[in-house]
């Protein structure tokens, strides 16, 4: 995120402005039409804006959205490719088969799953078989293989599907609809501005992330040989559910100070929230 940009533009006095530059600097796309658009051309919904694509800048490396979920499908690439190279992988025609599955038609999928339903066979036990009477006979270590590809595949299509909506869509919905955001939460967010130092806020968020992305990438310790049955040895390498509640104990402070802030002189700010809660337990 280019945060050093955010914190300039937040400390900008009339809130309008605020808003307006912070608008600017999110959904703002860089391509040709941009350009011409400055000297009387026409704006294009092409290209992607700060929200949709990776962009290194301040030197602070950001996965937004297009590369978040590119990410996640060159891992689930890399299991697939995994499960075909595996010695108890079904067939490549039943590879196929699963594989097909993701491009049928809503029918031909709900068929299949009552199927399944209707004859106590998984899901990829009733896309391989010929008839559902005639379940395909698979090793167990097979159809766990052949259940998880199927899920891997269908994953893959979900986040493909993300990316084209998300980032390469025309009209760009999703910038329509961040736009319409603004202005809904226009009151809130100007009385925010008027109550709280936001520039300071970005800087505990930036410290708060940084964190969190470092902890939840911890490098992967060595695997433990098959005799050695240790603690150390048998740690796991992923962060536990008590390294993030240090975590949020380390940034609490910080969260605290902000919602101070923000009740002690956005007195607006504070009779909003309680008519929405009495309203919320309604």
């Amino acid at each position: 995120m280019p945060y050093f940009l955010v914190k300039q533009t937040l400390k900008v006095g009339n809130a309008a402005s605020m808003l307006n530059g912070m608008t600017q600097l999110l959904l703002a796309k860089m391509n040709l039409s941009t350009i011409t658009s400055w000297f009387g051309g026409q704006q294009s919904d092409a290209g992607m804006n700060l929200l949709q694509q990776y962009r290194s800048l301040c030197q602070v490396d950001v996965r937004i959205i297009s590369q978040v979920l590119s990410a996640e499908l060159t891992e689930l690439r890399k299991r697939v490719k995994a499960i075909e190279q595996s010695p108890d992988c079904p067939d490549k025609s039943q590879l196929e088969e699963l594989r097909n599955y993701a491009s049928k038609t809503a029918d031909e999928q709900e068929a299949l799953r009552a199927s399944s339903q209707s004859h106590s066979i998984s899901i990829a036990t009733a896309i391989l078989s010929p008839k559902p009477s005639q379940p395909v006979a698979l090793s167990t270590p097979a159809h766990a293989l052949a259940l998880d590809y199927l899920s891997l595949h269908l994953s893959i299509l979900d986040r493909e599907k993300l990316i084209r909506v998300l980032c390469h869509h025309t009209p760009d919905h999703l910038t329509t609809s961040i736009r319409e955001l603004v202005k809904v939460y226009d009151p809130i967010i100007r009385a925010l501005h008027n109550a709280v130092d936001l520039a300071a806020g970005v800087s505990d968020l930036q410290a708060f992330l940084d964190d969190l992305i470092a902890l939840s990438l911890l490098p992967e310790k060595e695997k433990p040989s098959d005799g050695d049955k240790s603690p150390s040895a048998t740690e796991s390498s992923s962060p536990t559910v008590q390294d993030y509640v240090h975590l949020l104990q380390k940034h609490q402070r910080s969260s605290h100070v902000f919602v101070h802030q923000a009740l002690k002189n956005g007195k607006e700010l504070s009779q909003w929230y309680h008519e929405y809660a009495w309203h919320a337990i309604e």
